[in-house]
């Protein structure tokens, strides 16, 4: 018959037993030079450490300043003869304004700037019944009656600034679905889209209500797009865009110094790309 778990147990409780006593008799002969000059030893290293994280912050510093002084002359002139339109789908209008100085930095021209408001941003057939209450409204017969209807409305006025439009716009401003703010001195149509995304909830369905219909009509219109998000975003859309299967290149941290450069340089790749001519002005 073989041994029995009271056997296996004391052994176990033996071995422990002994490694502890050997700890603290250990610890008995220890000596104090010894002692001390561990501690030494250790306060130096803390000491290094702490100097090298000082060096290393102060380097960081420098390279920050570096890139703010650096980033206006670096951006100068970069999108001579782009036209631009921003469209903001998320919740961050001071991203679509620092996007705007950027862009004025590069001598892009920004055509218009477009604030989608939180009426497309809700099921098919709610925002059905809400159009068929607007049309009820003779003033919004030429609004569309599907959201699929507007947001190809929203895509096709920004490049047309004829008179009729600009009243559609106002009808989509006065609704509170899209908000215009278009630059009459533009009169070439915009080639490339800047979409700024980002959410400040988490677990929103806007990319899949708003984003993802209106980023596959931009592209169908044959628009170049790229989607950007603030540094300071809450929670990112970008994830939600891939699960989406929406392909286009994306910058987040757009406002820091180091996002700008991304974003100006990603829209003259995109503007070269077509020999720097506008679909509409050929």
């Amino acid at each position: 018959m073989g041994l029995g778990f009271k056997y296996h147990l004391a052994t176990i409780v033996a071995i422990f037993f002994a490694l502890t006593l050997g700890l603290v008799v250990g610890s008995l002969y220890v000596s104090p030079q010894v002692a001390d000059s561990q501690k030494r030893a250790i306060l130096s290293l803390r000491d290094s450490m702490d100097k090298d994280v000082v060096s290393q912050r102060s380097q960081v510093r420098r390279y920050q300043e570096f890139f703010s002084l650096t980033t206006p002359r670096l951006l100068r002139e970069e999108l001579n003869g782009a036209t631009v339109a921003i469209i903001q789908t998320g919740d961050y209008p001071n991203a679509t304004n620092s996007i705007r100085e950027t862009l004025r930095l590069s001598n892009a021209q920004v055509a218009c700037v477009v604030r989608m408001g939180k009426f497309l941003n809700r099921a098919d057939d709610l925002i059905k019944a809400g159009l068929e209450s607007l049309h009820e409204n003779s003033n919004n017969s030429r609004l569309a009656k599907t959201k699929e209807g507007v947001i190809r409305q929203v895509v096709a006025l920004l490049g047309d600034t004829t008179d009729q439009k600009s009243e559609l716009s106002g009808i989509l401003d006065r609704e509170e679905i899209a908000a215009f703010e278009r630059n009459k001195e533009v009169r070439s149509a915009p080639r490339l889209v800047i979409v700024v995304a980002g959410s400040s909830v988490e677990g929103t369905d806007r990319v899949e209500q708003l984003d993802s219909p209106l980023l596959s009509m931009l592209s169908g219109a044959g628009l170049r797009i790229v989607a950007c998000e603030p540094e300071n975003v809450a929670n990112s859309d970008f994830p939600v865009y891939a699960v989406q299967g929406v392909t286009v290149p994306t910058i987040e941290k757009v406002d820091s110094d180091i996002g700008r450069c991304f974003l100006v340089f990603t829209l003259k790749d995109m503007h070269t790309a077509n020999g720097g001519v506008n679909p509409s002005n050929p």
